[in-house]
């Protein structure tokens, strides 16, 4: 509560959340490229028949290292995760572009200074590369990437809201299982229904705030202010996380 010159009570003036978005399929159109390599690997590697509707939905949702894990545990992982990396790099790099309306809402947020990151299970390398190339990366204050785990954990969302010193938080993405981890986490959920294969999954996940339109999130920060009743359940932090915190922190 602040006061003027005359004491006087002023309005209160409430800190903005933090927003994290998930890249693939959130600030990204990713989907048609994941979809596209995935393919090209199981066809060079003669699995086509295990390519399933069930494995692609799978896929879109599970970090690249989990699904080489899973799909081809004859085969050398990191080495499996190169493949996919270098394929996509080299063929279908142009095939992804932004997500309707990501542009103004960055557009937007920036200009009414909310403080932004992105947290993928993908290489930060590829995250950044892809940025730049669609013109976005200057949007953003913190980049989180490189998980190997099935999905956007704790850990890496915890390490972008520690990054950007945040009190609250408002994370926005296409996944179930990463609406699963912000509530975990203990922040504001919103589930951006981009796939209509994946609307069911997040709506039954109940996120605080469901949407297929990404100029709806602005409405929603116009709004009440809904996530300051939310506490960020951060662990405690130990030296070994700190000295990871500084070294990834975006320069």
């Amino acid at each position: 509560m602040k006061k003027d010159k005359d004491n006087k009570v002023l309005e209160t003036v409430e800190e903005k959340p933090v927003i994290v978005l998930s890249f693939d399929g959130t600030v990204m159109d990713t989907e048609p490229a994941i979809i596209a390599t995935y393919r090209e690997l199981f066809d060079r590697h003669h699995k086509n028949e295990l390519f399933t509707k069930e494995i692609q939905l799978a896929a879109l949702d599970d970090s690249v290292y989990a699904v080489m894990q899973y799909c081809f545990p004859e085969e050398d992982t990191k080495k499996m995760v190169q493949e996919y990396n270098s394929w996509q790099r080299n063929h279908l790099s142009d095939l992804i572009q932004p997500m309707h309306g990501i542009k103004d809402l960055l557009k937007w947020l920036k200009k009414h200074d909310y403080k932004i990151a992105t947290v993928s299970t993908r290489e930060r390398a590829s995250i950044v590369e892809l940025l730049e190339h669609a013109h976005l990366i200057q949007y953003f204050d913190v980049i989180i990437g490189g998980k190997k785990s099935n999905t956007v954990d704790t850990d890496g969302l915890f390490m972008a809201l520690r990054l950007l010193d945040a009190k609250s938080c408002v994370y926005i993405s296409d996944s179930s299982a990463d609406i699963m981890v912000g509530k975990d986490a203990g922040v504001f959920t919103v589930g951006f229904a981009s796939n209509a294969d994946k609307a069911k999954a997040i709506v039954e996940e109940r996120p605080d705030f469901a949407t297929a339109d990404l100029m709806q999130v602005k409405k929603l920060l116009k709004g009440e202010a809904l996530w300051l009743a939310y506490d960020i359940h951060y662990p405690q932090e130990n030296s070994e996380t700190k000295k990871k915190v500084k070294k990834d922190r975006r320069k």
